[in-house]
């Protein structure tokens, strides 16, 4: 993601949609939305491969 952001504001790109979002006034442009970027598996939940998981309180059941 830094490399990309890095990229557009070396080649004027963040500028000219700051300059394109200033010029209509409806601001209906006005909010911009990342949810694209991606979590990693294990940051979304995933199971890690291998070995039973403690339950928090209690003993690994057989």
């Amino acid at each position: 993601m830094h490399r990309r952001l890095r990229r557009w504001c070396e080649g004027g790109v963040i500028e000219r949609i700051f300059r394109h979002l200033a010029a209509d006034h409806d601001n209906e442009y006005m909010m911009i939305d990342s949810t694209i970027v991606r979590a990693h598996q294990h940051s979304a939940g995933a199971r890690k491969k291998g070995g039973w998981i403690r339950p928090p309180g209690g003993p690994v059941a057989d």
